[in-house]
């Protein structure tokens, strides 16, 4: 399946389910139908534990390590105007690029998704237990499975069964599973929990802060 046909291979009936990275927005309700959000990706910053850099505000004059070109270098952009802040970029071409570089000590940062930081993190080893995510995150995108807006008994079932797993632990479970190491596990952030916590299929915009 074409990633970039993902929404149009559901609406054409090629697929009956797409489960993978797609944000649940308003925009996408109009098209096709949602389950349940699956996960809740967001954009975070990874930096050393003994550096001293808790907030955004411990960030300004700092070297951020962020893939050119992308929604995560507009965001720290569009938040340097809003709160007049000074960032200095490291491009990198690959958030596996942006660990290494604050590995390396070339940044004090590292900026990207958080599940994307996860893998490259582990990685690192015994090591990886140096670093730390900041509570700040500065974007939110739910993941939800998409079905056809035209089989409202479908959607029923799949609601039935993400509830089911989300109300039952399954979908934590799966969560410690694909993001824990033997270091530990990734920090759900409070929006992933809340998703947890209170299964909905609300379609939003892309919330950027």
């Amino acid at each position: 399946m074409d990633g970039k046909n993902r929404i149009t291979d559901v609406k054409d009936n090629v697929v009956d389910l797409e489960c993978g990275g797609t944000a649940n927005t308003a925009a996408r309700q109009k098209e096709i139908a949602f389950s349940h959000h699956i996960f809740v990706a967001s954009s975070a910053f990874l930096v050393r534990k003994n550096s001293g850099i808790k907030t955004l505000d411990d960030l300004q004059n700092k070297k951020i390590a962020v893939q050119g070109k992308t929604t995560n270098e507009n965001l720290l952009k569009a938040n340097e105007r809003t709160f007049n802040r000074k960032f200095n970029y490291v491009a990198v071409d690959s958030t596996l690029d942006a660990v290494n570089a604050l590995a390396k000590g070339e940044a004090d940062a590292a900026f990207a998704d958080d599940a994307g930081i996860w893998i490259p993190l582990t990685r690192l080893g015994k090591s990886m237990d140096d670093y730390q995510f900041l509570d700040k995150r500065l974007s939110v995108q739910p993941y939800s499975i998409g079905l056809r807006r035209e089989d409202p008994k479908f959607k029923e079932l799949v609601d039935r069964v993400t509830r089911r797993m989300i109300q039952g632990g399954e979908m934590l479970t799966l969560y410690k599973r694909w993001f824990s190491s033997d270091q530990g596990t990734l920090p759900m952030s409070i929006f992933m929990k809340e998703a947890l916590r209170r299964p909905s299929d609300i379609g939003v915009e892309e919330i950027a802060f």
